[in-house]
């Protein structure tokens, strides 16, 4: 029996929900853990005398090279095979190829099987998001994907912390690094036998004509108990997953293309390069790798403080605020002295680039009809990722030709103009994604 797709929305949070939350934490946590590993290994290699060669710069744009290349076919398979299994493909991708790295003889090695891994690690949170939109009660949503993304955030540090223990162990004789692209891959692994136990989204189900299919996992999601004991979803709430207003998917999807273009070269690339930044202005490796995994807790507080907000705060003006936040945290980690004025830097500047990055992934999601939204916020963060190896194959030599106080004054300029976009042109998303011109 086909069932109303709005009737979807008056679920409950259950038991299966939460374990649904677990487990996209767990897939969350090793990708977020392998991006992260990107800042220890340019510091790594900038240690070994590969900072002023293009080697390095390629090996840290390799995984974003390969996030473009994957995520619009990522998308797309699925919008039309379904959210799942493109899920657990792209684990296992994963898992295989943190493998081939952690055996990698040389630094061209490294730098194909980082780009194969790009394939999955570009996209995996992007389809993880629209899985959890298209499955999580509409009412107290987007607090809880910022939860379940703040939590996957740690696997950041926790990889680092990792990295910087094993580093002078080399246990078997084997560098920290390769140790640690071993537990990513393991742990990716097993995150896909997990997802693959999970249901298919119910909303991207119904909506694609199975209607069927939909109410049953309807029904597995009510017969696994509630989760609390009053549903997060009144009577009073209202579908959000309708098409957007006529003549509005166009522009919307240029504002997201804008964005996704330009706050890579600050929110993701940065984070990358940081562990030169700190080689070049003489930290030694030991305690550079303490200061990023210190630094990167930021990510996690910043998450966790956006999920208390979020849905009090309309969506352009969180990501114009986020925006400022960050060129305040940046200029202190390029201008500080001391590693306690570094490590607060990062930290503030992670803090705000983590709400920045939820955000915009949320609001992307939200902005998009059902049956188009993978293969829509895909296409958008293919153009994120092939910005971001751009944007590292151009600040490495700047870097390291001009020093940090250059690449701060580009990146304030462009966090400037990401402020400016979003609160001029963006469409007002309240507290339940419904945005301007749809009904309240």
């Amino acid at each position: 029996m086909a069932h109303a797709l709005t009737d979807d929305y008056d679920l409950p949070l259950t038991r299966l929900h939460v374990w649904i939350l677990v487990v996209s934490v767990t897939a969350l946590g090793f990708d977020l853990g392998e991006m992260a590993l990107g800042a220890a290994l340019s510091a790594v290699f900038a240690q070994q005398g590969f900072a002023g060669s293009g080697e390095l710069g390629w090996l840290l744009a390799a995984v974003f090279v390969g996030g473009a290349v994957g995520a619009w076919p990522a998308g797309r398979l699925a919008d039309r095979f379904g959210r799942r299994p493109v899920i657990v493909a792209l684990l296992a991708l994963l898992a295989a190829a943190s493998l081939a790295g952690a055996a990698s003889p040389d630094i061209v090695w490294l730098t194909w099987a980082r780009g194969v891994s790009g394939l999955a690690l570009g996209v995996l949170p992007v389809l993880i998001v629209a899985y959890l939109t298209d499955t999580l009660p509409t009412r107290g949503r987007a607090p809880l994907i910022l939860a379940a993304s703040a939590l996957g955030l740690a696997g950041g540090p926790l990889l680092l912390i990792l990295l910087r223990g094993l580093s002078p162990l080399q246990p078997l004789g084997f560098e920290g690094w390769r140790w640690a692209l071993c537990v990513g891959g393991v742990g990716s692994l097993i995150a896909a036998i997990l997802f693959r136990g999970l249901p298919e989204a119910p909303r991207w189900l119904a909506k694609t004509g199975r209607g069927d299919q939909s109410e049953r996992v309807r029904q597995s999601l009510l017969a696994s108990g509630l989760a609390l004991r009053t549903s997060l979803v009144g009577r009073d709430a209202r579908s959000v997953d309708r098409s957007p207003p006529a003549g509005a998917e166009r522009p919307r999807l240029a504002l997201i293309g804008s964005l996704c273009l330009l706050s890579p070269w600050v929110g993701m690339s940065f984070p990358v390069l940081s562990g030169a930044v700190l080689t070049q202005r003489g930290f030694v490796l030991d305690d550079s790798l303490f200061y990023l995994a210190l630094s990167s807790t930021g990510l996690v507080v910043g998450t966790l403080a956006a999920a208390r907000v979020i849905d009090r705060v309309e969506r352009p003006a969180a990501l114009a605020a986020s925006a400022v936040g960050m060129v305040v945290g940046l200029s202190i980690f390029c201008t500080g002295q001391g590693g306690w004025a570094i490590v607060g830097g990062n930290f503030v500047f992670q803090m705000f680039a983590a709400i920045q990055v939820v955000t915009l992934n949320i609001w992307a999601a939200e902005l998009f009809d059902v049956e188009r939204r993978a293969t829509l916020t895909a296409s958008a963060w293919a153009i994120q990722r092939m910005s971001a190896a751009v944007a590292l194959l151009f600040l490495a030599p700047l870097l390291m030709a001009q020093g940090a106080l250059a690449v701060l004054l580009l990146l304030v300029a462009l966090l400037l103009t990401i402020a400016g976009l979003v609160w001029v042109f963006g469409p007002r998303s309240l507290a339940v994604g419904i945005s301007e011109g749809e009904p309240r």
